[in-house]
Parts: C-alpha cells; structure tokens; sequence
C-alpha cells in the first residue's frame, strides 16, 4: 500500500495558551489615540507571557507615541504612500496602505497569529495570502463614523461599507470593547448576526496609589478634557460650559471660578486636528474672552504629564457622544478624579452617576451645575474619585484584559468557513 504523503501542519496556536507564538498586529497609525493605547496595552501584555510580539504600522512617530511602543518591536511599512490627494479620497489611500502593509507583514513578519483592528481590509489581505488565525478587535463600525451628507457620498461609501462588513466577517475571533458596541455591531453588519462577540474592555495599568498627585483644596477647580482634536470629540461642549459658570455665579473674577485645561492627541499632518484646534481657540479667547490663565490649551503631552493633569483636577470633561468605550473616563477614575461624561455609549457602562462621576445631556447648563457641585465642595471630588479607583480595580484592571487577550490569541484557530465564506460574498 502507498505511504501517504505526510500532511502540512496548520499553522497557528495549538494545544492551549502555554506555547510560545509569533504574534504580529497590524494598525494604521501608532499614535497617541485610545486605540493605539489599547493595542500597545495587548502587545506588552502578550510579550510579558514571553510571545514574540511585533506591531507593524504605516506611520510611527517616537515623537508622537505612547512610552510603551519604545519598548516594542516595530515596523513601519508603507509610510511613502500619501493619506489623500488634494485633501480628498482619505478612505481610498488609507485602503492602499492598509494592503500594502499586509503584504508587507505576510512576507517578512512569520507571523503564527495576526490581530488586527480599525481597518478590516487587513483581514481580506491576510485570508488571501495565508492561512495564519486572524483576532480582530473591533473599535467600533467605521462606517458608522463618517458624515454622508448627499446621495454621492452615500454612493461612494458603499463599497467600502461593504469590504468592512466582509473585512469582519472572515476574522477568526472578533472582539468587541463594550456591550454597547456589541448591539451596534449586530445592528449595523447584518450578515454577521451571528458571529460569536466577546466582549474585552480596554484596561490600563493602575498607578501605584503613592504616586498619585493630590488635588489643590484652594483656589480656582481646575477641570480638564482629553481628546484628540476632532470634530467628533465635541471638545467645544467644555467652553460653553465654563461660559455658563460663568454665568450662574455672574463672576468674572479668576479666584471664584473655574481653570479649564483643554489637552489632547495633535498631528499638523492632520487638517481636522489644526482647524479644530484653531477654532477652539477663538471660541474660547474671542467669542467668550477667556484669559489664557483661565482656559490653556495643550497639544500632544507626556504621559507623565497627562498623569499630573488628571490626577490634579477637580474632573475629567469627557464630550464624545456615543462613544463606544472611552479609555479617558478609566484613566480619570484610576487617579480617582470624577468623571463627567454624556450619558450615552461606553461611559454609561464605565461611569457610576453620582458615584464615581455624572452622566447627563448635552446641554451646557447641565454640565456646569455638576462642575459647580464639584466646585463647591472640595472633598467631593476626593470621595468620588476613591469610588471610581475601586469601580477600575474590580471591572476594568490590566489583569482582566490581558488574561482575555491572552486566551483569545492562544486559543483562536484558522475557519476554513471563512474562507468559503469571503469566496462566496465576492
């Protein structure tokens, strides 16, 4: 009887989470958004089990990054492709260097595991040219993310709809960050109402209590807000309310008031984040006539220096409407500073009204009733901020996170179904 030929090995995790993996993940851009935090946060914790982890990247500033990346091994790839032509097509570029890059991590990288995030063309790329199991981290429906404000732009989105919702489809694992984003994902990619979600927060290493910076008890509260400078972020919600304060007590005077320090992620390279930042500015010096010792403006910071600022405010302001996580609110309660958030999308799972912060509308006058009442009493902020510190340790801790990054990296296996499956949608 003929020998039969010996079968390939499957590439890929086999046998449980004790063996050792070559896992490479893919982002756009590894920059200072909470995206790039949590996949930093993924990648360490998977070197620390003693993986071999690589991130590999179309852009990667050492100027512009988190701490953690320079302990990492990255590559950059793709980086000479332009982001748009003539300000315009943004989408169709960033298509391009997400495919360049994954070919580029299938050729070099000898990956036995791919998690990717953000961009699901990746995984059409990687289903193609390999057979390596494929963890996607879905942040949040990109297509959801976008303005379509004609039919043309309804049209052009389509297909790129499109290619997302396959892009999902044939990851091995798909991750989500919060039960929120889990509804929202069946709502949108309706062939995909029965893909198996599971749910990981984004989580943050707790700063030793020692090292956390008191808050002043005299003086102007100081209040501050952390985003990136986006449109979407509606960071113009904080000026209105500090205008209102303003208001309510009918004072003018720096020493009876409140400071507001308005900081977050800047690219010049990035038209929305310079017009933002602009407009800000003349809405806070121009059209209110806040000084700049009332309202300053920070671009870009340390993470040592973020650290100080949270830690030393009365709150963190955070504006995003339906967001679907928001690492900033854990960040602010790790510090234990309160916070006050929209009550819609992540925080409302993250944020305990009146507990560890304030949920409330979109309305100004709202927001700066709860900074008064914070204001007010100086030990609130304290109290609050202690609850939100036990609220982290017991939901959102490194440990939790990274027990199930971990457990979904080892254990996801290559589906041959998804292959049919993309062969079939195409």
């Amino acid at each position: 009887m003929p020998k039969q030929p010996k079968q390939p090995k499957q590439p890929g995790p086999r046998g449980g989470g004790d063996s050792k993996l070559r896992v490479v993940f893919l982002h756009p851009d590894l920059g200072l958004g909470g995206a790039e935090k949590l996949i930093v946060e993924a990648a360490t914790a998977l070197k620390e089990k003693g993986h071999d982890v690589k991130i590999y990247t179309s852009h990667y500033d050492r100027k512009r990054c988190f701490e953690g990346t320079k302990d990492l091994d990255v590559h950059v790839a793709g980086d000479f492709l332009p982001r748009s032509l003539f300000g315009q097509f943004h989408i169709v570029f960033a298509l391009l260097r997400a495919i360049w890059l994954s070919f580029y991590a299938c050729l070099h990288s000898g990956a036995q595991v791919f998690v990717t995030d953000q961009i699901a063309v990746y995984n059409i790329c990687l289903r193609m040219l390999c057979s390596q199991p494929i963890v996607f981290y879905c942040h949040f429906p990109d297509q959801l993310l976008t303005q379509r404000p004609s039919f043309f732009k309804y049209l052009y989105r389509l297909p790129f709809d499109y290619l997302e919702e396959l892009g999902t489809g044939v990851a091995d694992s798909v991750l989500v960050n919060s039960e929120f984003t889990a509804s929202v994902f069946r709502k949108t990619f309706r062939w995909l109402k029965n893909t198996r979600l599971e749910v990981v927060y984004p989580a943050i290493a707790l700063p030793p209590l020692k090292s956390i910076q008191k808050r002043s008890r005299t003086g102007p509260s100081t209040f501050v807000s952390i985003n990136r400078y986006e449109r979407k972020k509606n960071i113009a919600l904080v000026l209105h309310a500090l205008a209102a304060i303003r208001n309510l007590l009918a004072k003018k005077d720096d020493q009876h008031g409140a400071k507001l320090v308005i900081a977050g992620g800047y690219d010049a390279r990035v038209k929305e984040n310079v017009e933002v930042y602009n407009e800000l500015r003349t809405l806070a010096y121009d059209t209110y006539g806040f000084s700049e010792k009332q309202v300053t403006f920070m671009r870009s910071f340390s993470d040592s220096e973020k650290a100080s600022l949270i830690s030393t405010a009365a709150a963190v302001l955070y504006t995003p409407e339906g967001e679907h996580f928001g690492i900033v609110p854990i960040e602010a309660m790790a510090y234990q500073t309160p916070v006050i958030a929209i009550n819609s999308g992540g925080p409302k799972e993250t944020v305990e009204h009146k507990e560890t912060g304030f949920l409330c509308s979109t309305d100004a006058t709202e927001w700066a009733r709860y900074m008064m009442e914070l204001m007010k009493d100086p030990s609130k902020p304290d109290t609050m901020g202690k609850k939100g510190r036990k609220r982290v340790e017991r939901l959102f801790s490194a440990e939790a996170f990274q027990s199930k990054f971990h457990k979904a990296v080892t254990t996801t296996e290559y589906r041959s179904s998804s292959w049919v499956c993309m062969h079939e949608w195409m």
